[in-house]
């Protein structure tokens, strides 16, 4: 192969090319609209004023795709829409959204052990107020430690909603109660104060009392052996 020497026109129709660039592949600023009107498609009981307070988008002024994105975020994050749909139109942006449903009845199912009224007084779901994904499913866990008081450690609930016209749900909370947890065996740790005969009276007894004496409040040796009695 031979080496050939590029004569000055060339180098200079070389640089000429480096340095223009087409206006088609410039780099081009991030989108940007400007809107002039809002819509708002879907909302039955919240005011339209409520739902652009959230939305916070200027009119007249240049609004980027990301600030779509963040009006978006603070629209779902009210609390107050199952769903929300921002977009964009010509001039004109379009927020539509599926309000949450309002709670028809609340109902509990496979509860024999526990009545209804005293699950409903322990629970924030109340009929004719909105539904609540977050407070239902915090009401069931609610609802569990209701059994699990009473020795019911694998009750189980779930809510459900059964959806009516009128954007109207009925609240269910299906149960299974299970059976009640046994203690098959109690063990004692670090107790030199009192037998473990003493100690397994006082539990038989369902005594709230502790087992309390001078001697106890005594600080045990750090290499003292620690022993579990059973019985």
């Amino acid at each position: 192969m031979t080496d050939r020497k590029l004569g000055k026109g060339a180098i200079a129709l070389i640089s000429a090319l480096a340095v223009t660039v087409p206006a088609s592949f410039m780099a081009t600023p991030a989108s940007a609209y400007v809107f002039n009107s809002v819509r708002i498609d879907g909302a039955e009981r919240i005011e339209s004023a409520t739902i652009l307070s959230y939305a916070n988008i200027p009119r007249g002024q240049n609004v980027s795709a990301g600030d779509l994105n963040a009006a978006m975020q603070r629209l779902q994050q009210s609390g107050l829409f199952e769903t929300v749909e921002v977009t964009p139109q010509g001039g004109t942006l379009v927020i539509s959204v599926r309000e949450y449903p309002m709670i028809n009845v609340i109902s509990f199912e496979g509860n024999r052990r526990v009545k209804d009224e005293q699950l409903s007084s322990v629970i924030k779901s109340q009929a004719r107020r909105v539904y609540s994904p977050s407070t239902a499913e915090s009401d069931a866990e609610v609802l569990s430690q209701v059994y699990a008081s009473q020795g019911r450690l694998a009750a189980r609930i779930e809510p459900r909603i059964i959806r009516r016209p009128g954007n109207r749900v009925d609240l269910v909370f299906e149960i299974r109660e299970g059976d009640v947890t046994e203690i098959e065996r109690i063990g004692f740790v670090g107790n030199r104060a009192f037998p473990t005969a003493a100690c397994a009276t006082c539990c038989r007894r369902n005594r709230r009392a502790s087992c309390v004496s001078s001697s106890a409040a005594t600080p045990s040796r750090p290499n003292a052996r620690r022993s579990m009695n059973s019985f």
